[in-house]
């Protein structure tokens, strides 16, 4: 009777092979890619907490509870409440901001990479 190998699965489902997941050189570029990726992604993950505390520091004396304050359908319904100019501009700033990290280009790289070196 022949015994089966229990085989370790990567988070996507695949069958790991112990002969392709060997530790060592992986040549020139091996997992640096990668790995810029990941610090790339936690950066901006950082950096768009970072903003949305300051957005909602903003709005400190008014309630904002929840996402509503971020999303861009309701921004000029949450710029009207801000009475001072000066104020008002740099919450426009901090939306500028907010829209450029949004972008999931950086994750779908990170996950596009991921699913090479696997």
């Amino acid at each position: 009777m022949q015994q089966k190998r229990l085989q370790r699965r990567t988070p996507t489902g695949r069958a790991v092979i112990p002969e392709q997941n060997r530790s060592g050189y992986h040549g020139e570029q091996g997992l640096r890619t990668l790995r810029e990726l990941v610090r790339a992604y936690l950066t901006i993950s950082k950096d768009l907490t970072r903003v949305m505390n300051r957005v909602k520091a903003i709005y400190r004396s008014i309630p904002c509870g929840g996402q509503r304050v971020y999303h861009p359908r309701h921004r000029q319904e949450w710029l009207s409440k801000i009475t001072h100019p000066s104020v008002r501009r740099r919450a426009e700033f901090y939306y500028r901001q907010l829209d450029v990290l949004w972008r999931k280009q950086a994750r779908q790289e990170l996950l596009a990479e991921s699913k090479v070196q696997v």
